[in-house]
């Protein structure tokens, strides 16, 4: 079974995030992902997801590179995971507002103030993808010999 997290940026497609991974079978005492205390970590988008001499579209490559694939040999199994999203760097491609004051009815050009914002937000997707197949014989679908790369 793989475990696929597709996390993108809705503003600048440009943010980097961490995404921070625990991982535990009793989830009554599981503990919510750190910096400093987590199962695993992967950092999105990922700039090694494809090679520089891939034919795929740019929308696919956009997903591929925010889409985190944890085929059994990279997950921890049956269990409870919790997520955590944190910015690494933001795209700095962000309005910067610049605010003249009057005084007295005139312009001041003198006095200005430089206000920068940045709202970062992100969609989580997440699904569980398995290879089967219709076993003829036994009349039941199989997984024997199947892997999901």
């Amino acid at each position: 079974m793989t475990l696929s997290i597709y996390v993108a940026p809705n503003g600048s497609p440009m943010d980097t995030y961490a995404v921070y991974v625990s991982y535990g079978i009793n989830e009554t005492l599981l503990e919510p992902p750190t910096e400093s205390k987590f199962d695993l970590l992967f950092v999105l988008p990922n700039k090694t997801a494809l090679p520089s001499t891939s034919d795929v579209n740019l929308d696919d490559e956009y997903e591929l590179r925010h889409t985190i694939f944890m085929p059994p040999s990279v997950h921890l199994g049956n269990g409870t995971y919790i997520f955590g999203v944190k910015l690494v760097s933001k795209y700095l491609s962000y309005r910067t507002k610049t605010l003249m004051m009057t005084i007295n009815g005139f312009l001041d050009t003198s006095t200005r103030m430089n206000l920068t914002e940045y709202n970062s937000s992100y969609t989580v997707n997440m699904y569980v993808s398995k290879c089967q197949y219709w076993d003829e014989k036994r009349f039941v679908w199989s997984s024997d010999g199947c892997e999901v790369n």
